[in-house]
């Protein structure tokens, strides 16, 4: 009966509840409390895990970039494995937002071109926590919670991530990948003396090595800066090919070693021959040089007749007339053997080493007069002065001595060398520098000296002015002033004037006096000097490269020569110009048709230094005066200015232009001749690999591919 009563009550309380609504919000709001705060809760849920999920896809992304720079030669290696490691961890704390279980894994799939990492992370629920999975749970509050999952997944876009009641699995994945567009890249590589030196010293060490150890061309160890030079240049191709592996871009390389001068001959030679002096048949050039002087003694012989007088003093009227005059002895007195001659009857007498030349003589005067004397004058009292004449009839020997330049004519005997501008024969030389052809014998040596030269290749300029400054003009696209044929990077030669010439330093000497400086282009002198030269390595036209012959073009490099940055850049110009002469093999078409990006690679270990006696592009600078008006003033400054418009010329064809100085400071000109943001300085062998590390990944374009 109490159960019944209980029952009976209860319903009649809801009855009550049915028909009473007064106070039913309160009941209502509670009941939904609960599946309300669920929402709430899941959506708190989802936004923290959204948060977390993009902090660990920044981090992920930023570590596999980060491994991918710092990928050597073609590996995915310790070192970028932990680079990789560190910037993860950098960008996603341990413990981020209360998350546990952290991993992250980088690995690379194809040697370093491809890096790849994966990241995995459990996030803790802050309100979902509160409703912890029970086995009281009833059907219906599985079903809310599994709708709960649905929604939070939707909203975090989180197909890998699982979520219970207490936490967030989180996952992610990235890939960072070098790829490559068609480019050509042109490397400006300095190989003057300077090279040889240790790769840490600064300017003031290096000179102090050289003075110590000389210039050994291609010596200084693993630690010289041409050594430094080729290392890094080889992890620049690496890169390089790595981002182009599996695609169809066209990578082409073009190469200007340059010193005091380039090698471009066999480039202007395949190109046309005419373009050079020499090129053509019987062409000459003027060189500052020497060549050997030689006596040459000529003797001639003929059969003449000659006439003279001889004097014979105290004699008579009849010794005079009948006898001196007559060749016939005096008595006593005189005989034709006291003068030489050889006496005979008569009046015909020969004369010891006259050979067969024969003398007749007949009387001239006496005591003065050329009458016949009175031959009763006889006796001391009539001693008087008698002359007589002499006709020789027969052969004459006649010997004279003259200089000549020309040591095969018979007799020349070696005197001396003279130094000056000469004019050379150049055709042979040219021709040399194909093996098929001779060699040609120095002009400026004895014609005993055997030795012959081939041509290396390297070149003088063309003519030029000697301006003070020079400007790129970008509405003319010119540099101004006109004239300077040095420096159009674009025009093709006409007449010698526009024409190059075959450098020869063999035969290149200054000349020398008590003041070396009173000496001008037309002077000579017997004194002189073997100048200082050097010639680099040829360069190279735009070319595909494999590894291996990239790897032997930078181990050919080799350390000599001053320091002439004008030159390296305008043929840098040159090879790379759309416009110029070598336009056919610059705007050749890759087989893709796609866009090509143009660089310029300008690495030097030395301000620009130029000499009055060094041989280069531009002959001896003292001597020749091209680029100044005496020979020494201003040098410097005067080539730093032709260097710098040049790189502005270079720049407004679209070619991106990198500078590096290695080793030394990176100078106002320096810096003005790159483009933005493309100038660097290396202090060593280490920052120097870095700087082309980052100049390739710059050309290759690093990016996310996941």
């Amino acid at each position: 009966m109490a159960h019944k009563l209980a029952s009976s009550d209860a319903r009649g309380m809801l009855m009550r509840l049915r028909h009473d609504q007064g106070g039913n919000a309160i009941a209502i709001v509670g009941a939904a409390l609960i599946p309300l705060t669920v929402m709430i809760g899941s959506g708190v849920d989802a936004s923290r895990s959204y948060m977390v999920k993009a902090r660990l896809q920044q981090a992920c992304d930023a570590s596999v970039l980060a491994g991918r720079k710092a990928v050597g030669e073609g590996s995915f290696d310790a070192n970028a494995q932990t680079r990789a490691n560190t910037f993860f961890e950098n960008n996603f704390p341990t413990g981020y937002q209360g998350t546990t279980n952290t991993t992250y894994v980088a690995s690379s799939p194809d040697l370093g071109t491809t890096v790849r990492g994966t990241a995995t992370t459990t996030l803790p629920t802050v309100i979902m926590g509160l409703f912890a999975e029970k086995d009281t749970d009833t059907a219906g509050q599985r079903a809310s919670k599994e709708r709960i999952q649905a929604r939070n997944e939707r909203q975090t876009g989180n197909d890998d991530g699982i979520l219970t009641s207490q936490s967030i699995t989180l996952s992610v994945e990235c890939d960072a990948k070098l790829e490559i567009s068609n480019s050509d890249i042109t490397m400006v590589l300095d190989t003057t003396g300077s090279m040889v030196c240790p790769d840490d010293v600064d300017l003031a060490g290096c000179q102090s090595y050289i003075a110590a150890n000389g210039i050994v061309p291609g010596v200084g160890g693993t630690t010289s800066r041409i050594a430094a030079l080729r290392t890094a240049m080889k992890n620049f191709n690496t890169i390089i090919d790595a981002a182009a592996s599996g695609s169809s871009a066209r990578v082409r390389y073009s190469f200007v070693p340059y010193s005091g001068t380039v090698n471009v001959g066999k480039l202007l030679y395949d190109r046309d021959p005419a373009w050079l002096i020499g090129g053509t048949a019987n062409e000459s050039y003027n060189y500052q040089t020497r060549r050997a002087v030689y006596q040459v003694t000529t003797t001639t012989t003929s059969n003449q007749t000659t006439t003279g007088t001889e004097t014979l003093t105290q004699v008579d009227a009849p010794e005079c007339f009948n006898r001196f005059s007559q060749n016939q002895a005096i008595s006593g007195y005189w005989t034709p053997g006291q003068s030489g001659w050889q006496y005979t009857t008569g009046q015909n007498a020969t004369k010891t080493g006259q050979g067969t030349a024969r003398y007749s003589f007949t009387f001239r005067s006496w005591d003065g007069s050329t009458a016949a004397p009175n031959l009763s004058r006889t006796g001391s009292s009539w001693w008087r002065t008698c002359i007589r004449n002499f006709t020789r009839t027969g052969m004459t020997t006649t010997t004279t001595t003259s200089e000549t330049f020309d040591g095969t004519l018979p007799g020349a005997v070696f005197l001396r060398f003279e130094y000056g501008q000469a004019s050379l024969p150049v055709s042979n030389y040219v021709r040399s520098i194909v093996t098929a052809n001779p060699a040609v014998r120095l002009p400026s040596e004895q014609v005993s000296n055997t030795a012959t030269t081939r041509w290396g290749g390297c070149i003088e300029e063309r003519d030029t002015v000697a301006a003070a400054n020079f400007n790129f003009n970008t509405a003319s696209e010119q540099i101004t002033p006109g004239g300077a044929n040095d420096l159009d990077i674009d025009g093709v030669p006409t007449n010698n004037n526009t024409k190059w010439r075959p450098y020869w330093p063999e035969i290149t000497y200054y000349r020398t006096t008590a003041d070396n400086f009173t000496l001008n282009a037309s002077a000579t002198s017997n004194n002189g000097q073997k100048v200082q030269t050097a010639c680099p390595v040829a360069a190279q036209l735009l070319t595909p490269m494999t590894t291996t012959a990239f790897s032997a073009y930078a181990d050919s490099l080799m350390p000599n020569g001053g320091t002439y940055h004008d030159i390296g850049m305008i043929w840098a110009a040159r090879l790379s110009s759309p416009d110029g002469i070598f336009s056919a093999n610059v705007n050749a078409d890759p087989a893709n048709a796609g866009f090509v990006s143009r660089h310029i690679i300008f690495m030097t270990d030395g301000q620009l230094d130029t000499g009055t006696t060094y041989g280069g592009a531009y002959g001896i600078e003292y001597h020749d005066r091209r680029v100044t008006a005496d020979g020494l003033t201003d040098q410097n400054a005067r080539h730093i200015n032709r260097f710098a418009a040049v790189c502005q010329a270079a720049r407004a064809k679209g070619i991106r232009v990198w500078v590096i100085a290695f080793g030394t400071s990176l100078s106002t000109e320096m810096t003005a001749c790159a483009s933005a943001n493309s100038s660097f300085t290396s202090t060593d062998a280490d920052s120097l690999n870095e700087t082309f590390v980052t100049i390739a990944q710059s050309v290759a374009d690093l990016r996310l591919s996941q």
